[in-house]
């Protein structure tokens, strides 16, 4: 496969509704586009998932974009891969000398992967993977950080829309209080809740108290920014934290899951392919954890169905601890950027296993919302 020309489009999707977390609050989602073309016509598309400011990670889109253009692009464009294998070794050496920029990295593997799959004709996740994916998965919905009344009413809608997993975007302020009158009025469903890293180490005891509300993970409660500061916290605190610890943003690469898991801090990971850094890390970890005893499930971010595509594939591999952030792009977005959109009915969706993505990417929408484009083409 050689690489004629990679196009980067800077795109901007208006939301439905202000996304409001501990960290931040989010009304319109801008994100990268990569397009791929190779010497035969085909056409590979991935999105880079780095957002504005640094509130999630470090990592910016205009950190994004610069490394793209300044690095990566051109130690690809006007290469010849003959084989996954020789993709996998520069996307291994990108990883290696950009750890800081995964979601820069994660969509142009994509992209070339999305083109090598065109061009070969099969599914890139099942590929990738080396294992069938299941037909459907369940419906996982996450309500950001709302008042109670709202909550309630939202938790009541999606719960009668057959949707039987929920998480809830939490604070220090008032979390423990929202997530109680959740329980008490819907005692059955699969409940676990996201702090986004806003407790103080030393607010510990009200980590403590969801212990008695049977959630199936608090996801990133602490406000720290490593593996390391999690081993000091439960070395220096008195742990009594009996909730499955869940990780997201602290753990970046395979490195950071291994020291993790020699200190017995991980009970679950959130598996999220541009934090991760592309579709082989992601391989890689989720492996490390079945290896390891460590309850995987597949998160993903506020992105379009470009990426979020490849979170539905992965979702059905089949071992997943739980039902993903999966939900209907419409819950989010006037418009997606593939044919078919994202939708579930009766809380299930049918995973689409065709060529590539298994969607098509719609190109006249892709234009429509891009703010600006830049294109480069081999010499």
């Amino acid at each position: 496969m050689f690489v004629k020309a990679i196009t980067l489009y800077f795109v901007g999707m208006p939301l439905k509704f202000s996304f409001v977390t501990a960290q931040t609050a989010i009304d319109y989602r801008n994100t990268i586009i990569i397009c791929a073309e190779d010497d035969q016509g085909n056409y590979g598309y991935g999105e880079v998932v780095s957002f504005d400011t640094p509130f999630y990670t470090k990592e910016t889109n205009k950190i994004s974009w610069n490394v793209l253009k300044k690095y990566l692009i051109p130690a690809v464009l006007g290469k010849t891969f003959n084989n996954e294998h020789a993709l996998h070794e520069i996307i291994t050496m990108f990883n290696t000398a950009h750890r800081d920029t995964p979601m820069a990295v994660a969509g142009l593997e994509n992209a070339l992967l999305h083109v090598m799959a065109a061009r070969n004709q099969y599914n890139t996740v099942e590929y990738c993977m080396k294992q069938p994916l299941q037909n459907t998965i369940p419906m996982g919905v996450v309500a950001g950080d709302m008042p109670l009344s709202q909550l309630l009413s939202f938790v009541e809608y999606h719960v009668s829309h057959y949707c039987t997993r929920i998480k809830i975007k939490i604070t220090p302020y008032d979390g423990y209080e929202k997530v109680c009158a959740v329980r008490k009025r819907f005692p059955d469903i699969d409940l676990a809740v996201d702090a986004n890293r806003s407790y103080a180490p030393q607010d510990i005891d009200k980590i403590a108290q969801f212990n008695t509300l049977n959630l199936i993970c608090i996801e990133e409660p602490f406000k720290v920014h490593s593996i390391n500061d999690y081993i000091e916290l439960k070395r220096n605190y008195h742990w009594r934290v009996t909730t499955p610890l869940c990780f997201d943003e602290t753990i970046l690469t395979l490195s950071d899951l291994i020291e993790g898991a020699q200190h017995n801090i991980i009970d679950v990971m959130n598996i999220k392919v541009g934090r991760l850094g592309g579709l082989y890390q992601t391989k890689q970890i989720i492996q490390f954890c079945r290896d390891h005893n460590i309850r995987y499930w597949i998160g993903s971010m506020l992105e379009s169905s470009i990426s979020k595509l490849l979170h539905v594939q992965l979702a059905a591999l089949g071992d997943s601890y739980m039902a993903g952030d999966l939900s209907d792009s419409k819950r989010y977005f006037y418009a997606d950027l593939t044919h078919p959109a994202i939708e579930f009915i009766k809380g299930r969706m049918k995973v689409p296993c065709g060529v590539g993505l298994g969607a098509v990417v719609d190109i006249e929408e892709l234009n429509k919302l891009s703010q600006y484009t830049e294109v480069f083409h081999s010499n």
